[in-house]
């Protein structure tokens, strides 16, 4: 007995120098099952917010980011702004754009102000999927319209008027929600 000790002895201090000591590879494993309980425990906090697929350095970084705040969408559009000239098709075209430009402008006030009249983070996401919508809708409405005259000049103009009246109407629901809120809401800001 006192020979296998004896061995075993030598074998670990022998070994302690080599990776494949039994003393060492139990602290590696102890090591290991220490740093992975807090792991473990942070991963299935962060499953249950939703961060479940991203892996332990990963999660470690992604518990620190912020969720970005919550703000009123603004209307970015899509076409190159034409010079005004309304003695041609493209300068009419032009001066609609601008006057949408305005309106559009004018809308993002307006939902801006709405935003911050809402009173809880539901009601302003419903917003933004609300404005959302609306410019889908738009840009849907106003294609359909200028199909009408597909291929020539007037399909711009078309777009272009399209846009306009949209986007004046969508000024005037905005007006008629915010006066809604209004009812209730002492001293609210100036609808613009």
């Amino acid at each position: 007995m006192a020979t296998a000790t004896g061995e075993h002895e030598r074998r670990v201090v022998k070994g302690a120098q080599t990776s494949s000591s039994p003393v060492r590879t139990r602290r590696r494993a102890t090591a290991r099952a220490v740093l992975a309980v807090p792991v473990c425990a942070l991963v299935c906090v962060l499953a249950s917010v939703g961060l479940a697929a991203a892996w332990a350095p990963a999660a470690l970084a992604a518990a620190t980011v912020q969720r970005p705040l919550l703000e009123p969408p603004v209307i970015v559009e899509t076409f190159t702004l034409l010079a005004c000239d309304s003695r041609t098709t493209l300068g009419i075209e032009g001066c609609l754009e601008h006057r949408t430009i305005v309106m559009d402008r004018r809308i993002d006030r307006d939902i801006a102000l709405l935003f911050r009249l809402l009173h809880t983070d539901g009601e302003r996401r419903r917003l933004v999927a609300a404005q959302e919508s609306w410019i889908a809708y738009r840009q849907a409405d106003c294609q359909s319209q200028a199909d009408a005259n597909a291929g020539g000049t007037l399909a711009g103009v078309d777009a272009a008027t399209c846009e306009l009246r949209d986007s004046t109407a969508r000024h005037g629901d905005l007006r008629a929600f915010y006066l809604g809120l209004e009812e209730g809401a002492p001293r609210a800001p100036v609808f613009p």
